[in-house]
């Protein structure tokens, strides 16, 4: 009686049953009928083989009753395992052996609750990054030991995940446990570590797939950053940043075109100084990038990468005037030397896009982004143009579109005057000018 007014219980619990639902029923059912101890083992399990869909109250009932006839044999041990998979496995159920109270008795109620304040209290929130798939079997086999695989997505082969207390396995790798549960601790260079905790049963085959969060190398942060230049317009509460990459010979920066014109801008190097002098030799309207040159101030250029197809990459840049920020992004297909980020904030303009060991895949530009292959000819460009002469405040520039078809030689003859008489100026002598002036610019011939 009390088995028949289970079955209605659990019925009206799951709803109108499936198919797949109809058949763990049915499992259930009859191995609840069974004498044979055996056989009630085999129809649980099989009941619990994940394909026959999610855990429901049929399947918590099914695991409880495994419990319970290993606990009526005097294996309490192995009953606890399946209590906290169950607990695990089941926790958004919210179901126990307390609610079957005409079926199980007290002391397993008592192990159910210790099995779940465990599992509350392992709980971490790298859970929702690990997913299970089984390899099931279809007879119940208590000694035997199970088995557990890791598999990672999200990351490269550099991860690997050790089982405490029993040694590391790499990706696909499976070991044989003896039943119980494991703390699993996923790590590697490149990837962000995380641990959790699973249970193995015997003769069950578990499957881990960690969706692991890549992270840059170690050091690759660090390094990046020493290339990283901070455009600066403005001053005080007024200021306007953007970003640049320091790269050639150390003595030169790529940077958003639309930048460059700007008047009174400086270049501030992560080691703080700060460039007022500078021309522009070298720029390209098509793709929207221009070559600052500072002359022989000693930049840290930044390392190209090797993999300009990499899956894995990362936008560097300053939060506006603020702090040097990260920012996982996603690069699409190359297309006329372009290629779209997805994922970039707005302030991440002229910072570069990185590859897992910090090197440059491309100059981000918001949307898109300019390939590291595509920079090499403004970059060659911008090395071989003859020498500005600097004025005293470097607001001079000068750039193709300004310069014609090349350097006039009159001017470099003529360099020591141009200087004597810029610092005149620059003084305020030679007659009436704007007080709020920050320096000279030359208009070259032909601009």
């Amino acid at each position: 009686m009390k088995r028949a007014l289970l079955v209605v219980f659990l019925l009206a619990l799951s709803g109108a049953p499936s198919a797949a639902q109809q058949t763990r029923s049915d499992l259930i059912d009859t191995a609840l009928a069974t004498s044979d101890q055996g056989a009630r083992f085999d129809l649980l399990v099989r009941a619990l083989d994940p394909d026959l869909g999610p855990p429901d109250s049929l399947w918590a009932v099914g695991a409880f009753s495994v419990a319970f006839g290993l606990s009526q044999s005097g294996q309490d041990e192995e009953a606890s395992h399946w209590l906290r998979w169950a607990a695990r496995e089941g926790a958004e159920l919210g179901l126990g052996p307390a609610d079957f109270p005409a079926y199980f008795p007290p002391p397993l109620v008592d192990a159910y609750s210790r099995a779940r304040a465990q599992v509350d209290a392992q709980a971490v929130a790298a859970d929702g990054l690990v997913s299970s798939e089984w390899d099931w079997p279809d007879t119940f086999s208590g000694d035997a030991d199970g088995s557990l695989e890791v598999r990672f997505v999200g990351v490269g082969d550099d991860a690997e995940a050790e089982v405490e207390g029993v040694g590391t396995l790499t990706a696909g790798q499976s070991v044989s446990l003896p039943a119980g549960t494991y703390r699993v601790l996923v790590s590697g260079d490149g990837v962000e570590s995380l641990a959790v905790r699973r249970e193995v049963l015997p003769g069950v085959t578990r499957v881990l797939t960690v969706a692991a969060t890549a992270v840059l190398f170690p050091g690759a942060q660090a390094q990046a950053e020493r290339s990283l230049v901070r455009l600066r317009q403005g001053s005080g509460g007024a200021q306007i940043c953007s970003n640049g990459v320091a790269a050639g010979n150390g003595s030169l920066v790529v940077a958003p075109l639309t930048l460059l014109d700007q008047v009174g801008l400086e270049v501030v190097a992560s080691d703080g100084r700060i460039f007022t002098t500078f021309d522009v030799p070298a720029r390209s309207d098509d793709l929207g990038v221009g070559v600052l040159r500072l002359g022989d101030v000693g930049l840290t250029p930044l390392a190209r990468s090797e993999d300009e197809t990499a899956a894995l990459t990362w936008a560097l840049f300053h939060n506006g005037c603020g702090p040097v920020q990260l920012a996982r992004v996603q690069l699409g297909e190359e297309d006329d030397g372009r290629r779209a980020v997805e994922g970039t904030p707005a302030t991440a303009a002229g910072g570069p896009i990185l590859d897992q060991q910090g090197r440059l895949i491309a100059l981000g530009l918001g949307a898109t982004s300019v390939v590291a292959d595509e920079l090499d000819d403004l970059l060659e460009r911008a090395l071989d143009a003859p020498p500005l002469i600097a004025t005293p405040t470097g607001a001079a520039r000068r750039s193709e579109s300004q310069g014609g078809g090349g350097f006039p030689i009159k001017w470099v003859a003529a360099g020591a005057a141009v200087v004597a008489v810029a610092a005149v100026l620059a003084g305020g002598g030679g007659g009436g000018g704007d007080d709020d002036a920050t320096g000279i610019i030359f208009s070259w011939p032909g601009g």
